[in-house]
């Protein structure tokens, strides 16, 4: 032991200690003095021992410490390296290099990697949207071949990553991440929470940008119907949105043409730091006579000195019907949720709605919207099943027990599983199970319910939808046509409760939102808040949300948020509702996911038989691409529910490679039955729809870097900004980091140990023992 690194720690302050010592040895030296004439030998011996005890007791309480020698240099902490490999990446900015290339050959380079290696116990991820695994050879591809990803997702993958980084929860101190990218990110979230949750994790964010500005000349549209169904006569609108670049200031010619209309608009195009959104908007007013399925191409005129073309047309399609969809809502407790669902159908004109509401005990309202010459069965609970059948859907709020009988309950059951109707569960759990009247409903009711229920309340929630449900038409707003509304999003809008919460979704339902607490990103285990089921031939749907009606009040500077109630509701009945309906005469119905599909996106395609198929029969699309190639998928039973022993619901998926127009038929059986009706003289052609693929490459539109928001990521991460001047030195710069992070080792007590204690009251024992055996005692 090097005594030199000892220091003292007292108990008490030391004069306390060496006046309490000189005190115990005065006392000592008196008691022995007595008996020093009689036995001098044995009272200096006993003495001497007390004295050794005492000094041993005083320099115990002077805290003598040492400090235990750090193990930093024995092992290598991890360090998570992140590398962008989406295709801003391949700007040629980084001193006539594409800034891949500076980041592997000059930051990644193999004396880097082997110092670092030497630090850290690295792994190295790519990242685009969504980090993986990047072995080292990887890094000798052409650039073109390792920066392919379509978009960066840089703040979004952060997050996941810090959840799943093993070192968090070994409790093994970790040197952070180090983020090798161009800072261009198209999450859509602010940096600073996930700053703030990796400072909270004592993970460092350390961020080296790579690129600079630059000036890139183009504009891209995308093009999408606000409504995938419009009625016969119904106007409509058709959204063009402009990304551009480089163009700020000018003005852009956009036409429209269909078979019966021509269009033209101009546009200013705003700076884009004028242009919030980073993008321009211009309403199309579209409106058909004839039911069909219409084609519209949308085009903005080149501008001068843009460096793409392509990018500058689309083509969206719109079916037109000359139906409404009929409605009918139902609640027996009504509240706020009741008054604005109601009026939010009642804006959709698509809709004709019989709405009846037990307003008191002995009062019940009717009111009917849209229906010309009401049925006065209308006016009232449907009686047969025939009745419940002229409805498209039909609303369920709560204590619907005060309007349903148990007759009227099993009725509405065979309206869903035997007549493909459609029910919407709009306010969580419909009936009251402990009311005597409802006694005998938990075999027929709840087996519409997609999910099952717990005991417990959730409280101040946000809506977080899922990747079915962003993939669906469901979270589109009419005024963010182009993308799905995300988390983020409902994440500023009020917060919403559920009592009682969902536990889980049923078997073979579809999960399109949870309800996610504030404090941490959503997860698999969160309670339903939005999902849909099969059950039979119909559809089932469940908002299993309390106070979803506050969106339709948000202040005026919740823009992002207006029309997100309205829009939801009109998607949900729409899209419930279409999904399952039959063409007079239609014996096969062929649906689409979407009309138009991001490049990327799965397209999801649906076909219902009205009759079953033969038990042996598969259905298959034919599937032809822009360049008029025929593909044909075979399309798998969407449930296990069956009708006369038959499957009848059938769904393929299928994920573009290319933008344009695509069609979709489907190949019938030679014994498909004819209807009812007296069969044509033709045999029906196939059905068929069509779709078109779009895609705008914000990577390769706007590839300026961003160095502000890796700033932001690294300080508010207490991580390191490195400097293109440190690309030779970041192991060391980051070492350095590191072990002014580590906490200093807390100094030792010498005497904190079992054999010291054991030695001294061992020592003070044999000293009374030996006092006792000569009489001085």
């Amino acid at each position: 032991m090097n005594f030199d690194s000892i220091i003292w720690r007292p108990v008490i302050p030391p004069g306390y200690i060496l006046a309490a010592t000189a005190t115990l040895a005065a006392l000592a030296a008196a008691g022995y003095w007595r008996a020093l004439p009689h036995r001098p030998f044995t009272a200096a011996a006993l003495f001497t021992a007390r004295l050794i005890a005492l000094a041993a007791l005083a320099l115990t309480l002077m805290g003598p410490s040492i400090t235990p020698p750090s193990d930093t240099t024995a092992l290598r902490p991890p360090l998570t390296i992140l590398l962008d490999r989406s295709q801003s990446m391949l700007t040629p900015d980084a001193r006539g290099r594409p800034r891949i290339d500076l980041a592997r050959e000059d930051w990644l380079s193999a004396s880097n990697l082997t110092r670092a290696s030497e630090r850290f116990d690295i792994e190295l991820f790519a990242f685009d949207e969504s980090a993986s695994p990047l072995p080292l050879t990887a890094l000798r591809q052409p650039a073109d071949l390792l920066a392919t990803g379509p978009t960066t997702r840089l703040t979004a993958t952060l997050r996941d990553l810090l959840q799943r980084i093993p070192a968090l929860s070994s409790g093994e101190a970790h040197s952070g991440v180090l983020i090798l990218t161009d800072g261009r990110d198209f999450s859509d979230l602010p940096p600073a929470p996930v700053a703030e949750l990796a400072r909270s994790l004592g993970l460092p964010l350390h961020t080296a940008a790579i690129g600079g500005p630059t000036l890139t000349r183009d504009v891209a549209l995308i093009a999408l119907p606000r409504q995938d169904y419009l009625l016969a006569g119904e106007p409509g609108d058709l959204l063009a949105r402009l990304y551009h670049v480089g163009m700020e200031g000018r003005t852009a010619r956009i036409h429209l043409r269909s078979e019966n209309q021509s269009l033209t608009r101009e546009v200013a195009l705003p700076p884009l730091d004028h242009d919030i959104h980073g993008f321009t908007e211009v309403v199309f007013p579209i409106q058909e006579a004839q039911p069909g399925l219409h084609r519209y191409a949308i085009e903005v005129e080149p501008l001068p000195g843009e460096v793409e073309t392509a990018n500058n047309n689309q083509t969206v399609f719109i079916h037109i019907t000359d139906r409404r969809l009929r409605i009918l809502l139902l609640d027996g407790e009504p509240f706020w949720d009741s008054k604005f669902l109601a009026q939010a159908l009642r804006l959709d004109d698509r809709i004709e709605l019989a709405q009846i509401t037990q307003v008191t005990h002995a009062r019940r309202e009717r009111i009917l919207t849209r229906i010309d010459d009401p049925d006065p069965d209308q006016a009232n609970i449907p009686a047969t099943l025939d009745q419940w059948s002229a409805y498209d859907a039909v609303i369920l709020g709560r204590a619907v027990e005060r309007l349903l009988t148990d007759r009227d309950v099993r009725l509405l059951t065979e309206y869903v599983a035997d007549r493909g109707g459609h029910v919407i569960f709009a306010r969580g759990r419909a009936f009251s199970p402990d009311v005597p009247s409802t006694a005998g409903w938990d075999r027929t009711l709840p087996v519409l319910e997609p999910v099952i229920w717990s005991d417990r309340e959730v409280r101040d929630h946000i809506l977080a939808p899922t990747p079915e449900g962003i993939a669906s038409p469901l979270f589109f707003n009419g005024n963010l046509a182009a993308d799905p509304l995300t988390t983020s999003t409902f994440a500023q809008m009020a917060r919403l409760n559920a009592s009682p919460a969902a536990l889980r979704a049923k078997t073979g339902a579809t999960i399109l939102a949870t309800l996610a607490p504030t404090d941490r990103p959503p997860s698999d285990n969160d309670p339903p808040a939005i999902a849909t089921m099969s059950y039979g031939r119909g559809d089932t749907a469940i908002i299993a949300v309390e106070g979803l009606w506050r969106w339709r009040l948000l202040p005026p500077s919740e823009a992002r948020g207006h029309g997100v109630y309205d829009a939801l509701w009109s998607n949900l009945v729409r899209w419930l509702a279409m999904g399952g309906d039959f063409k007079p005469g239609e014996q096969v119905s062929l649906r689409l996911g979407r009309s138009s599909v991001r490049l990327g996106d799965a397209q999801t395609i649906d076909a219902a038989f009205k009759r079953p198929p033969p038990p042996d029969f598969t259905p298959a699309l034919t599937l032809t691409d822009p360049q008029g190639r025929a593909t044909r998928l075979l399309m798998q039973p969407a449930d296990t529910l069956t009708v006369a022993g038959s499957v009848t619901r059938f769904r393929a998926q299928f994920t573009p490679a290319a933008t344009g127009e695509y069609t979709v038929s489907l190949d019938l059986p030679q014994s498909q039955p004819p209807p009812e009706a007296p069969p044509p003289p033709e045999a029906p052609p196939p059905p068929e729809d069509r779709f078109t693929v779009y895609h705008v490459n914000l990577e390769r539109l706007r590839t300026s870097a961003d160095p502000q928001r890796l700033r932001a990521l690294s300080e508010g991460s207490a991580g390191v900004v490195l400097t293109s001047q440190d690309a030779g030195r970041w192991p060391e710069l980051l070492q350095a980091a590191h072990q002014a992070r580590s906490t200093p080792r807390e100094p030792r007590y010498i005497w904190d140990r079992g054999i010291i204690l054991f030695a001294l009251l061992t020592w003070l024992g044999l000293e009374w023992i030996a006092r006792r055996k000569a009489g001085l005692l």
